[in-house]
């Protein structure tokens, strides 16, 4: 977070966590991204979580690789980055989706196709 107080960065503060779940849900689908938060929710609405649990439950799950996503969203300040260069949401959605989670069927299990 080396990055942290570089001017505007932190401006991003309350529309950050609608970009990531947007984009989120656009990557892994309706049926995934419900089965996520639903059985995170089941596991965790009374004991409360930490967002490497909700992260991990995301990857534990979801039909494709989510590292470049996380990687860039959470763990650094690349996406933050991609909105202060003028990309739009479907420019984003549009990059993740070409880069790291363009899934096919192989018999039951996903893999990722690059």
């Amino acid at each position: 977070m080396k990055d942290y107080g570089t001017e505007g960065m932190t401006s991003y503060s309350y529309t950050l966590g609608m970009v990531v779940f947007t984009i989120l849900y656009e990557l892994v689908g309706e049926e995934y991204f419900n089965q996520i938060i639903g059985s995170f929710y089941a596991q965790y609405h009374s004991t409360g979580a930490t967002l490497d649990q909700f992260i991990d439950q995301c990857k534990r799950l979801a039909p494709c690789s989510l590292e470049l996503f996380f990687n860039d969203w959470i763990y650094s300040t690349n996406g933050i980055k991609l909105i202060m260069e003028g990309k739009s949401l479907q420019e984003l959605i549009r990059f993740y989706q070409d880069h790291t989670t363009s899934c096919s069927r192989n018999g039951e299990r996903y893999v990722l196709v690059r």
